[in-house]
């Protein structure tokens, strides 16, 4: 599998690393109201998310399909 997930906790509370071929490409947090879960595509980007789930499976379910589709993937610019 190219996408792999790495659980971090934090002071803020649990982030999971997104991983695509070993690199680090983004990240997945519970939104400020903990409906949902939410993907921020890069390491440093805290403010923009891309796509939403209140499903946990089903966020990472849609961050595999993208992944097989993305042109951009070689660069590492987006998910």
């Amino acid at each position: 599998m190219d996408l792999a997930y790495l659980e971090i906790v934090t002071d803020t509370g649990l982030q999971i690393e997104v991983r695509y071929k070993g690199e680090h490409v983004g990240w997945i947090r519970r939104s400020a109201d903990h409906t949902r879960y939410e993907y921020y595509h890069g390491v440093l980007n805290d403010f923009a998310y891309a796509y939403s789930n209140a499903s946990l499976d089903e966020l990472k379910r849609l961050l595999g399909v993208r992944a097989g589709l993305s042109p951009l993937l070689a660069t590492g610019l987006m998910i």
